[in-house]
Formats: C-alpha cells, structure tokens, sequence
C-alpha cells in the first residue's frame, strides 16, 4: 500500500549520543528526502558538538540530561506521527 506522504505532517525522530561527525549528514539526507518534515534531535547527554551541529542544519533540538532517557522524551514530546523507518 502507497502513502501520499503530502496529506500527513512528517516527524524525522533521531535520538543520538555524541554524533558530532555525523549528525549533520543524517539531517541533510533527511531533508532531501523529506523536505517538509520536521527533523527532531534527542541530544542524550552528548559531551561534543552534536546540538550545536544539528541546530546548524536545522534540526529542532532537546537535550536529554540523562543518560538513556532520550526515546522516553520523544515519546513524550511528539504525537500524531508516522514512523519511517
């Protein structure tokens, strides 16, 4: 079964930990592919630059400040989505 993707609003969820090297590539890969999604990143208690880059690309961050907590908060924090996976 075919989903016409332009009737739904898009979360991209990516809960991370210290991914500074690579998050922004992920993000950008994502846009292209998605362009009208949000692109959410769960930040869980990085010690580099993974917030900071994934701002820069434009992804919505929250910072997780405990460790393993992360997809706890998505599912908190986000409701009426579809999954890609």
């Amino acid at each position: 079964m075919k989903i016409n993707i332009e009737n739904y609003e898009i979360a991209v969820l990516i809960p991370c930990f210290n991914e500074a090297k690579t998050i922004g590539k992920v993000i950008d890969d994502f846009s292209k592919v998605l362009p009208s999604s949000k692109i959410y990143v769960y930040d869980n208690s990085s010690t580099d630059s993974t917030s900071t880059i994934a701002k820069r690309h434009g992804a919505i961050v929250y910072k997780e400040p405990f460790k393993g907590y992360s997809l706890h908060q998505i599912n908190i924090k986000i409701y009426h989505i579809i999954f890609v996976t």
